[in-house]
């Protein structure tokens, strides 16, 4: 994966072509909005859901298509551009559609734990990509997985 300025050039273009209408956040990537991902079973708890959906082995093994958040997230703080806005709004939107179904008795407690899933969906998926130990590997994205879907 290119560094700094290089993986922003990279998906400036994905950011021109996405207009905040669509709402489509980064599905080119294969980020899915979460309430696409609520949707796709209705036995699961939708926080459940969107846990297993993202902290996997195919988000680990694959960054180009798996969550933009993990893979670009740290590169685009440092700019001021299109495609930072875009994720931004990315991350309200996973924020936001969490926090409905998150366990807390106000709005502050509800956005509370949707931040917190969210930071160990995204942390899971980074640890687990920057280890050597497939084994290792493995087992942080089950034990984030296990985490936030006890809790």
């Amino acid at each position: 994966m290119p560094r700094g300025g290089a993986a922003v050039a990279l998906l400036q273009p994905l950011a021109n072509l996405i207009e905040p209408g669509l709402r489509t956040d980064f599905v080119r990537f294969g980020a899915r909005r979460p309430a696409h991902v609520v949707s796709q079973s209705p036995d699961k708890s939708a926080i459940a859901l969107a846990v297993d959906s993202h902290v996997n082995s195919r988000h680990r093994e694959h960054p180009e298509s798996g969550c933009s958040v993990a893979t670009l997230g740290s590169e685009l703080a440092r700019e001021n551009s299109a495609a930072r806005h875009q994720m931004s709004e990315n991350v309200k939107g996973w924020l936001e559609t969490l926090a409905q179904f998150a366990p807390g008795s106000n709005a502050a407690e509800k956005m509370r734990a949707a931040t917190g899933t969210y930071a160990a969906m995204i942390g899971g998926l980074i640890i687990a990509r920057a280890v050597e130990d497939p084994h290792l590997s493995d087992r942080i994205l089950a034990d984030v997985r296990e985490f936030l879907n006890e809790t």
